[in-house]
């Protein structure tokens, strides 16, 4: 267990979060970041049986990169996502209430089976690798404004526009 804090608690440094206390406010009370994981970890692995699904209330990613990362079947309410680097995560299962992708890069993200409720995107990027996350958009929109179409517009971003973060 000792090990495997460290290894998140690492990670996390690597990733960008520089100061973990910041990272603790938005974990239960009581409870470590990487007790928290811990616990999800063995919830996920066991079906349930064991650990307890994670609930992260207000977690501000802004601006990270956080390339790869794996939120499977997590609990995020009130994320903050805005100008952070998600290519390649993994998110199915996933509940996301009121989360704000404001500028994100969303690019080959696994979002199959998400649910989202109230969420705020604006300028984020997405490619025909980035699962699931097309279809929750219109199935929410359908929820809120029943009379409404919902559209969605790709638009080219020349290669010169992106940013890369250190993963590539």
């Amino acid at each position: 267990m000792l090990a495997f804090r460290i290894a998140v608690l690492d990670q996390m440094q690597h990733r960008g979060f520089g100061r973990i206390g910041e990272v603790e406010q938005a974990i239960p009370e009581g409870k470590t970041m990487a007790e928290v994981l811990a616990e999800h970890k063995a919830w996920h692995d066991t079906n349930g049986r064991k650990g307890q699904r994670a609930v992260l209330r207000h977690f501000d990613f802004t601006g990270r990169h956080l390339c790869g990362l794996n939120l499977d079947r997590v609990i995020l309410i009130r994320p903050n996502f805005t100008g952070t680097d998600l290519r390649d995560s993994s998110l199915p299962g996933a509940v996301l209430h009121n989360p704000i992708f404001d500028g994100t890069d969303l690019t080959g993200v696994d979002a199959t089976g998400i649910e989202i409720r109230r969420i705020t995107m604006r300028k984020a990027r997405m490619g025909p690798s980035t699962l699931g996350i097309a279809e929750t958009l219109a199935e929410e929109h359908r929820r809120v404004h029943p009379t409404q179409s919902f559209s969605y517009t790709p638009q080219r971003i020349p290669v010169r526009d992106r940013e890369y973060g250190p993963s590539r």
